[in-house]
Parts: structure tokens; sequence; C-alpha cells
């Protein structure tokens, strides 16, 4: 069983929510939901839907020599308590990482991040 590694140097990239009128066929929507995308409900109409894709927060490290990149937008919601994030929250998250005032580490073994 290997130790966790202290994360001391992350970079975020916030990526916004999206919203857009959709119009295509049944398998190009298939191909938009598999992609990470939702039907917003009740709206739409005429063939057409609106779709959403919810926002997301990757963050980029070294530990142990090689690069590590991982989607961390939950983990950033579940460490400040909110149902939702901004992008400011994002930055400031990796700005408390590289000062050390939040301790994050990377478990090899699994491929996750934790407190």
């Amino acid at each position: 069983m290997k130790e966790k590694k202290l994360v001391k140097n992350i970079s975020v990239i916030y990526s916004g929510s999206q919203k857009e009128l959709f119009q295509g066929t049944e398998s190009e929507l298939k191909q938009k939901l598999q992609e990470g995308w939702k039907v917003v409900p009740n709206q739409g109409g005429n063939g057409s839907e609106w779709i959403q894709k919810d926002a997301a927060v990757y963050a980029s490290f070294d530990c142990n020599k090689t690069s590590q990149a991982l989607e961390i937008k939950d983990l950033i919601k579940d460490y400040y308590n909110l149902k939702q994030i901004r992008e400011a929250r994002a930055y400031k998250f990796q700005d408390e990482v590289n000062s050390g005032k939040i301790k994050l580490y990377y478990d090899e073994e699994t491929n996750e991040l934790s407190f």
C-alpha cells in the first residue's frame, strides 16, 4: 500500500456551464448525452431541445515525477460545502492549495485526491 502524496503545486482550469438549442437526429442527441449534456425539461419544441452541460473544474499537478489531471468540481464543492461552483471559487481553491492553507493528497492506487 503506497502512501498518499501531498500535492504542492496545482493548476486549475474552469470550464463554465453551457446551454444551447439542439436541433438534430435522435442519434445525434444520444451522442450529446454521452458527452455529458442533459436535456432541459419542459423547454424546446418543434423538433428542438434545449440542452445544457454543467460546469467542470480540472486540475493538473505533478506527483512522483508524473503529471496527473483530474476533474475536481465535486471535491471543491465538498470542501467549501457548496451546491454549485463559480470560477472565482475554483481559483481560490488553487491558491489555497498552492499556499499550503489546504492540504491536498493524491492516492496513486485509486487515482483520487482527498484532504
